[in-house]
């Protein structure tokens, strides 16, 4: 149960309500903060926090920064850790705008304009429930910002479709603006998955389009020990499973053409092994093989076993080879 602070439960509904979970980013958060309150809109929003009962000074800085703007501010002060899936749901579901913007604890905006821009374009576009950004990535270790995510050349970013959403999650958390309304149209299982984004995602490219700004409008925190991003290569391997374990439930719960959905699979687990075989993660290979393959062992055609089989053993150039040989008999 969360302690709710700054409800005021006769204030008109906002236009946008600025979703934030936070834990142990007493580092971050004010940075977070601060972003969101720098935004020039014509229209009203406010911020609703899910702090999941960090050890740190975290809940001190979201305690005084909501002080000073109690009417800004919705606060679910949780009691005990829930972690952050249960705690995305709870924020989301405190979420009273017509619209929810996406900021986590460690990111933080960097266009005054992110939240206009995006309503504008929502509200132009009744067909299009999700519009995302650009941004940038800046990297722990040294504390330097990349370019730009996302290729301003590539136009597979404008109006992703929920096939290609499969092949890959194109879209970054902190520059997400969305319909609430779209939620009703489906049941999200947030226990069945340990992220919450990407299957959020793909729910929205199912039951509307998704909208694309070519405008960096924030900075994404790359951690050293994050899951997308750990040095534990356990962690590492159990992230993209992960991944995998989410397209394959989509693809079949959407009845994706047996022949897609078969495709779509094995790209991720091909690229689980080539990640793998990149990174010198010996571990990620070996356990994709024991692993990944008896997990999907089912779904895996003879055509996905010897590509599956030739990433462990055979040259490229060969396994090519043989898959056009297979393909020809099979036709």
């Amino acid at each position: 149960m969360a302690l709710l602070k700054f409800q005021n439960l006769n204030k008109p509904k906002p236009m946008v309500s600025v979703f934030m979970i936070t834990y142990n980013h007493e580092n971050y958060i004010a940075q977070a903060i601060k972003s969101v309150l720098l935004q020039k809109t014509s229209f009203d929003y406010d911020i609703i926090i899910g702090e999941d009962c960090s050890t740190d000074n975290t809940r001190n800085v979201v305690l005084e920064y909501a002080e000073k703007n109690p009417d800004k501010f919705k606060l679910l002060l949780n009691k005990q850790n829930i972690g952050p899936v249960a705690n995305q749901l709870a924020t989301l579901q405190a979420c009273t705008g017509k619209y929810v913007a996406l900021c986590e604890g460690d990111d933080y905006w960097t266009d005054p304009y992110k939240l206009q821009k995006q309503v504008d374009f929502l509200e132009a576009n009744p067909e299009y429930g999700l519009v995302h950004t650009n941004y940038s990535m800046l990297l722990e270790e040294n504390n330097e910002i990349t370019s730009k995510r996302l290729d301003n050349n590539d136009n597979l970013y404008h109006d992703i479709s929920f096939s290609q959403l499969l092949l890959g999650n194109l879209i970054g958390t902190l520059t997400v603006c969305f319909k609430k309304n779209i939620l009703k149209k489906f049941s999200l299982d947030y226990t069945r998955f340990k992220m919450g984004d990407y299957p959020l995602w793909l729910e929205f490219a199912y039951h509307s389009k998704i909208g694309f700004i070519d405008d960096n409008t924030g900075v994404y925190r790359v951690k050293s020990n994050s899951a997308s991003n750990s040095k534990d290569k356990n962690s590492e391997f159990q992230f993209f499973k992960n991944i995998i374990e989410i397209v394959d439930f989509y693809s079949s719960k959407y009845n994706l053409p047996i022949e897609e959905r078969q495709d779509i699979l094995f790209r991720h687990l091909e690229n689980t092994l080539y990640v793998g075989y990149s990174r010198s993660n010996k571990y990620m290979t070996d356990y994709s093989f024991l692993s990944i393959k008896d997990h999907f062992a089912n779904k895996l055609t003879l055509y996905h076993k010897l590509i599956y089989y030739g990433n462990q053993s055979i040259s490229r150039l060969l396994f090519k080879v043989l898959i056009k040989i297979y393909l020809k008999i099979k036709k």
